[in-house]
């Protein structure tokens, strides 16, 4: 599994554990394996016998050699390796999403690996013109306010087409916004630190447990539901609704304050003139206000009659990531 250190790479490696399979974890840095450590702690691995029967192989997704070793012997390969972000992009961006994943499906038909599941992301799914959930059908449509993030997901999804036309049996699965207990200023950490802001601005959000898609994951592979896409997206929700059930599970303030869009882009089009002249980051960019104030919302019928989960609620993905964040602070 390639970002085995990952939100969704590690909970992955729970999961597939838990169904009985032997895992070869595929990372750059073995240091990351501690949290990858605390996360099973935390689901129950108390005595670190599910962590030390991790198998792990050092590669990257740039280096195909080291994949091309990796890979040797698998059944499947789980391709969950990216840089996500609507803050900051380019070439880096680019090279992991897309040459990353052009060397991993390469080094999966040369090793001789029987499936692959590659994770794509609603990002490459189209926007629906008449207002109707968006689903796996729906065409993407390049454009100007397209991040580099989702022009990538989308240029990466389509190799994976092409090898599943040349042969190779793959499930490619388009998550939503993953929200599951998380180290870092990323993701779920950057969403957990939301709990109490008393802003919000109006948008949608396809919101989804990270446990959910690891479980969906699994069992489309199972079926062998090779050839096909999946949105795995859980729940349409708005963005104040996330802000409002982080706010609760960590027993802070409810949102309650409406920033209006042109606001938000006034003050994101200053920050993107800066950080052109000094080379900083700033979290709020024209892209990620395109991104939180977008009204698009997404179908996940095909993946629920497939698997039949019964994804879990906002609240109670808030409250996993809460009982992680105290879990971190006791240990």
């Amino acid at each position: 599994m390639t970002g085995a250190t990952g939100l969704l790479g590690s909970h992955l490696l729970w999961e597939l554990l838990q169904r009985g399979h032997s895992v070869v974890a595929v990372g750059r840095n073995a240091a990351r394996l501690d949290s990858v450590r605390r996360l099973f702690a935390f689901y129950g691995d108390a005595d670190g016998r599910q962590f030390d029967s991790l198998g792990w192989a050092c590669a990257d997704v740039l280096d195909y050699d080291s994949l091309l070793a990796a890979f040797a012997g698998a059944d499947e390969v789980y391709h969950t390796a990216a840089q996500v972000s609507l803050s900051r992009g380019g070439r880096a961006m680019w090279r992991c999403n897309v040459d990353g994943t052009r060397n991993v499906v390469q080094a999966v038909a040369e090793a001789g690996v029987g499936a692959l599941c590659h994770v794509s992301s609603i990002a490459a799914v189209g926007s629906s013109a008449d207002g109707r959930p968006a689903d796996e059908d729906t065409p993407w449509q390049p454009s100007a306010g397209r991040s580099v993030y989702s022009q990538s997901k989308f240029a990466s999804e389509m190799i994976v087409w092409q090898q599943i036309h040349a042969g190779l049996n793959a499930v490619i699965v388009n998550p939503g916004v993953i929200v599951g207990p998380a180290d870092s200023s990323q993701g779920s950490g950057a969403i957990a630190r939301t709990a109490g802001v008393p802003f919000y601005v109006d948008g949608s959000a396809t919101v989804v447990d990270v446990r959910d898609v690891a479980a969906c994951m699994c069992r489309l592979m199972d079926a062998q539901a090779y050839g096909r896409r999946f949105v795995v997206g859980g729940h349409n929700c708005t963005v104040r609704d996330v802000q409002t059930a982080f706010a609760r599970a960590y027993g802070r303030r409810e949102p309650g304050v409406r920033i209006g869009r042109p606001a938000l882009m006034a003050a994101a089009t200053v920050l993107d003139a800066l950080a052109a002249v000094s080379g900083l980051r700033f979290a709020l960019t024209r892209q990620s206000v395109r991104s939180v104030t977008s009204r698009t919302v997404y179908s996940s019928q095909r993946v629920t009659e497939a698997t039949g989960i019964a994804f879990r609620t906002l609240a109670e993905a808030a409250q996993n990531c809460r009982s992680y964040a105290d879990f971190c602070a006791g240990a």
